[in-house]
């Protein structure tokens, strides 16, 4: 699995969420970026719940494979099997959620004008 991949999957569970039962989440970000190019700490906390969920079923095998592709996995020459997946999952987790960040600034500018 690619970085790229795991944030469009991300991307539409967001869009599908629902605050309160009503409220499009992902348009709910939008919105607060049009207005404030900034998030608030709750939307932030909950885009992290979502990566965490998405990436909590996934192998030991897949987390390396992630985690090779953030800068910190890039550089490290280690072998794979001396790594600790579980130590492992905080980049992508990181990684992920500034890239979902930047993406929903990107779609908030463009719907600015």
């Amino acid at each position: 699995m690619y970085l790229t991949q795991a944030i469009d999957e991300l991307r539409e569970k967001l869009i599908q969420y629902r605050l309160s039962g009503r409220k499009p989440f992902w348009a709910s970000i939008l919105k607060q970026l049009a207005k404030q190019d900034s998030l608030d700490g709750n939307h932030a906390e909950t885009i992290l719940e979502a990566i965490r969920a998405f990436l909590k079923p996934l192998d030991d095998k897949t987390i390396i494979s992630l985690w090779r592709q953030t800068d910190t996995g890039m550089s490290d020459d280690s072998d794979d099997g001396s790594l600790f997946p579980d130590s492992c999952r905080m980049d992508p987790e990181m990684e992920l959620l500034q890239e979902l960040a930047n993406l929903a600034l990107e779609e908030a500018k463009a719907s600015r004008g």
